[in-house]
């Protein structure tokens, strides 16, 4: 069953006939956040239930931070966060520990285990995620970075090779520079493990050692050129001025 357009979030009370549903065995829901923040804590709420959780709401699940805009790179926010039926509490938030090295993310995936009841379909009403948002940088220093980031954005739009290739574009410099505002869609497809200052310095070198290949290759070819040119005047029997070659 695909409801994957269906809000998740930000819901008072999540309705009943409006939830996400899954046959899977071990369904994963995959959710973009509002802004990149440091979690702290997730939170699980199905919609209104009294002493009992029904039948097909999550009861155990996982929870991942993506790294990368297809979340095809994560890292465990936290584990065996279990739904629990006693004490009638309608949300129960799961702590991400203190020692999470987790940076700003912008997407979590939430991946259920386990169901209420064993049964084949697993219904999601409402999750949420909290955390910290980095400091939003002051308008002195802001300056500077809007016209970085509207060069990022241009060349995002005009020039996706040059953008994609020799761009600093790293999530973590698009949020702390403000960029999101300016190219959200920049901060959407922003990578974790872009090109660090390293990898940016060999390829100059190596770019570098290419053009001078490139200058000795052209020399060789010019000079062997000259010498043909040469002997042919010589079997013609024109004399020239030899300095020049």
């Amino acid at each position: 069953m695909n409801e994957s357009d269906l809000v998740l979030l930000d819901r008072p009370n999540p309705p009943a006939n409006r939830a996400w549903c899954s046959d899977e065995n071990e369904p994963v829901l995959t959710v973009n956040l509002a802004n990149y923040i440091k979690p702290t804590a997730v939170s699980y709420q199905h919609f209104k239930w009294n002493r009992t959780v029904p039948y097909g709401s999550p009861r155990l699940f996982h929870v991942f931070a993506c790294l990368d805009f297809n979340c095809e790179k994560t890292e465990p926010l936290i584990s065996n966060c279990e739904y629990k039926s006693s004490g009638q509490i309608q949300e129960q938030i799961y702590p991400i520990p203190l020692n999470s090295t987790t940076k700003s993310i912008g997407k979590v995936q939430f991946r259920f285990l386990k169901n209420h009841g064993n049964v084949k379909k697993t219904c999601v009403s409402l999750v949420r995620v909290y955390g910290q948002s980095e400091d939003v940088p002051k308008i002195r220093e802001n300056k500077g970075h809007r016209a970085s980031c509207s060069y990022l954005r241009d060349t995002y739009h005009n020039s996706p090779f040059i953008y994609d290739r020799f761009e600093f574009k790293t999530c973590e410099r698009l949020f702390s520079n403000g960029c999101c505002s300016v190219c959200p869609e920049c901060c959407d497809e922003c990578y974790i493990g872009s090109y660090t200052f390293i990898e940016y310095f060999i390829l100059s070198i190596l770019c570098f050692v290419a053009g001078l290949f490139g200058l000795f290759v052209f020399w060789c070819c010019l000079t062997m050129l000259l010498s043909g040119l040469k002997y042919l005047l010589h079997l013609c029997g024109i004399t020239i001025n030899t300095k020049w070659f």
